[in-house]
């Protein structure tokens, strides 16, 4: 399964990956609970990239990127919520 972001609208690193802002897909294979995370950009992998998935207990109404602020100031992907589940993967807490 192909996940599409609509877009990344930050350059910004995902578990020590740095990712340009742009359109994105992401496909993902759970080992419960973890999963092996791929992000691309036409067609093509450009980062991969281990994630916990995470039961948040509310269904999402959209795909989200979740954003924080590294030490460094960057933006960093914390986590991408799936539209229809409750399910969330997380790249840190």
């Amino acid at each position: 399964m192909v996940l599409r972001l609509r877009g990344i609208s930050y350059d910004a690193t995902v578990a020590g990956s740095h990712l340009a802002s742009g359109e994105f897909g992401v496909t993902w294979q759970a080992h419960s609970p973890t999963a092996t995370v791929s992000f691309l950009q036409k067609g093509k992998v450009v980062a991969t990239v281990e994630g916990k998935v995470v039961d948040r207990g509310t269904k999402y109404p959209a795909n989200q990127v979740v954003y924080g602020i590294a030490a460094t100031g960057a933006h960093e992907i914390q986590e991408i919520r799936f539209r229809g589940s409750a399910e969330v993967i997380v790249f840190s807490e």
